[in-house]
Order: C-alpha cells, then structure tokens, then sequence
C-alpha cells in the first residue's frame, strides 16, 4: 500500500474506500424496502384469512369446487407468511439493529488496543456475529422464496381451475347472458298475460253492458224518455187549408167526410183475432205495448254476447295462470343470477387478491436477496479487514476508517428501531411531521 510522504498515512481515496467497504453500504435502504414490503405482505395474507367462505354461497355454475381449493391453497400461503416469514424478518430487522451497535462498540474496541494482534482478535467475535446474521438473513431470503412459490403455485391452480367456469358463465354466450335472455322472455310472457287480461275484461264488460240493456228494457226499467221537441211539433197544425184543384172545395172537409164513411163501414164488420191465439194485444210495430214501450216488439235476447262472455273468462283465467307461473319462473331465473353473481364475484375477488400476494411475495423475495447479498459484502469487508490486522497491517488507518463509518452506522440502527415496531404493530415506517 503506498503511504502518504508527510503523514505516513495512507492517502484520502484509499481511507475513503476503505471506509466505505466497512460502512453499512445499502442496508439500511434495503432495511427500508423488506420493511415496506413485508408490512404489504402481512396486510395481504390477514384479507385473504378474512375471506368469506364460499361453501355458503350456492353454486349453480360448479365454480365452488375449484375456487374452495385456489382459496384453501391462497389461504394456506398467508398463514405460513404470518407464522413463520414475517417472525424471521422480524428478526433479521432485529439483527440488523444489533449489527449497528456491534459496528459501533468495534469502534470503540479498537481505540482500546494497541496492536494489531490485539485488534484482530477483538474483531474475531464481531465477524462471528456477523455471519450468523448472514445466515439468518439467507433463511429469511430462502423463506420469502417459498412464500412466492406457495403464492404463485395457489394462483396457477386458480387461473387454470376457473378460466374456462369463467368464460362459461361471463362470455358472450355464457350461462348469465342466457339467463338474461330468458328473464326477457319471461317478462315479455308476462305482459302478453297482463294485456290478455285487459282485453278479455273490456269484453266481458260489454257483453255484461248488452244483458243488462236487455233486462232493463224487458222489465221497463230502459223506456225512453218522450221527446219534447218531437211532442212539441205534433201540437202544431198546419196553418194553411188545401183545396181541390178540380172542385176548389176544401179538400179537409172532403177527406173528413171520406173517414166518416170509411169508419162507419168499418164498424160493421167483426174484428179478426190476433195470430197469437187470441191475445187482443196488438203486435203492430207502430204501436207501443207493455213487452216493449218503444215499437212493441220483444228485443231480441243478445245470446252470442253469453258466448263472448265465457270465451273471454276462460282467456282471463288463462291468462292469471300464465302470470302466477310467469312470476314463479322469474323468481327462479332472478335466484339463479344472483346465485351465479355471487359466485362470479366472489371468484373474481379471490383471483384479485390471490394476484395481489403473489406479487407482493414475489417483491419481496426481489427485496430479500439484494438485502442479503449487501449484508453478505458487509461480512466480507469485515472479515478482511480482521485479517490484515491478523497479518501484521497498520492499526491507526484501519481503526481510522471504522471510525469514518461510525455516523452511518448510527442512522442505519436508528431507522432499523423504527422498522422494528412497525413491524410489530407500534410504530409506523413514515416519521410524524
């Protein structure tokens, strides 16, 4: 190593990147991420745990089956997060804190020591710690691995089991547009009915209306009122006489003397009995009688409307049954929808957050290892600083550029405390403003 002329020290850029090899280099960033993410990670498993089971939800699309075992297999990831991959994050966290303290007391044994010797063997102990957090840190990183594999395995079985029950169910085709097809023609059924029963109570009605006029005018209960203007102008006489234009005599007094003569021969003769076997009522329409006021003729009874009547009861009736059973199926249908949006739904939210583990395991995972291969260059310049001083190197510049490190060290240890009661439920990763 080539050594300063004025100091005998070695130069800046060597210190500094000696320096720099026994700094936390990026741990405490990477500390910052696996923090981050393993909060994501637990807040993902405990909403898969908190998933609403889904044997109580009827299955008409055979949905059930496939998502019960992605939703046993998502939930079975969760756990193994929470009961085992976060406990071991927590403590590399931990470690990671303790690290910074070892760092700093390493600091302060070296200026205790006077030889190089002496100083190798302080830092023996420090290495040995060093290396069982790498290897805590190697579990964590093989844990989160494991985490990931679970997670992906769960969604592949997910994606695979319901692809197709999927599209079957939400397609272009499938058995919810069918469904709905069908409510439709349900529907359309059902109002036909409601007009049939419309129509056939207009018609019974009127036949109704045509029985009761007859009745009404058979009993006398529909005479017509006279007419006032008609008895008005049967008052009025003619004003001016006619004559005879071959005798200029009033031809009034001639025709009056005509009807006498025609009503005294009349009177003569016997009158005929009536066709109806005696009855002396006169059956001249012209004149008015008791069976009808109006003409004298009995009104004809409205037969075909008794026939109208029946055809449009049994229409109605029909009709009332085409609209109970109408209703019925509706509900079926309706139930049947609502079963298979309920499934649909409930499979898709699985699939959302079964995608969404996965992905924050598999971040993880990224996060473990980097954090684990910084903590590994971490060991390693430690490891051979300790070895220069075994081998005789010079005591003040390696003491020297722990030292420089000491500030870091420091940082790294007061954000890994945060980390740790976030982690555990009584902190937060985001410091108060």
């Amino acid at each position: 190593m080539l050594l300063d002329a004025k100091t005998g020290a070695p130069p800046e850029s060597t210190r500094t990147a000696a320096a720099a090899a026994l700094g936390p280099h990026d741990y405490a960033l990477d500390l910052d991420r696996l923090g981050c993410e393993a909060l994501a990670n637990q807040l993902r498993a405990l909403v898969v745990l908190r998933q609403p089971d889904l044997r109580v939800l009827a299955d008409p699309a055979g949905l059930g089956a496939a998502a019960i075992a992605a939703q046993t297999g998502i939930g079975r990831a969760a756990r193994y997060y929470l009961n085992v991959v976060l406990p071991q994050l927590q403590l590399q966290v931990a470690e990671a804190t303790a690290l910074s303290h070892l760092m700093r007391g390493l600091n302060t044994a070296l200026a205790d020591v006077t030889t190089p010797a002496e100083a190798a063997a302080a830092m023996a102990e420090v290495t040995g710690q060093m290396r069982d957090y790498q290897e805590d840190a190697q579990e964590a990183l093989r844990m989160t691995r494991l985490h990931s594999e679970l997670t992906g395995k769960a969604l592949k079985e997910l994606d695979a089991a319901i692809d197709a029950a999927i599209a079957e169910l939400d397609g272009k085709d499938g058995r919810i547009a069918r469904t709905n097809a069908a409510i439709e023609r349900t529907e359309t059924a059902i109002n036909a009915a409601i007009r049939t029963i419309v129509s056939n109570s207009n018609v019974i009605g009127a036949g109704v209306k045509s029985i009761a006029t007859y009745v009404f005018k058979l009993f006398g209960g529909g005479e017509d009122k006279p007419d006032k203007d008609a008895k008005d102008k049967s008052n009025d006489k003619p004003a001016d006489k006619t004559k005879d234009k071959t005798t200029g005599k009033d031809a009034g007094k001639d025709n009056g003397k005509d009807a006498a003569k025609d009503g005294a021969a009349d009177a003569g003769k016997k009158p005929q009995p009536a066709a109806t076997g005696g009855d002396k009522t006169s059956t001249d329409p012209a004149k008015p009688t008791k069976e009808n006021p109006d003409t004298g003729k009995i009104a004809e009874f409205p037969a075909e409307t008794i026939t109208t009547i029946s055809e449009g009861a049994e229409g109605l009736e029909q009709a009332q049954q085409a609209i109970r059973k109408g209703n019925e199926l509706l509900a079926q249908q309706y139930g049947e929808l609502a079963d298979m949006g309920a499934m649909l739904a409930a499979v898709r939210v699985i699939r959302s957050q079964t995608v969404g583990i996965d992905d924050a395991a598999s971040r993880l995972a990224t996060v473990a290892a980097e954090s684990y291969a910084t903590l590994a260059t971490i060991t390693t310049a430690v490891t051979a600083m300790q070895q220069r001083l075994a081998e005789g190197a010079g005591l003040a510049e390696n003491a020297a550029a722990l030292s420089a490190t000491l500030a870091a060290w420091t940082r790294m240890g007061n954000r890994t405390r945060q980390i740790e009661r976030t982690l555990s439920g009584s902190g937060t990763l985001f410091p108060e403003i």
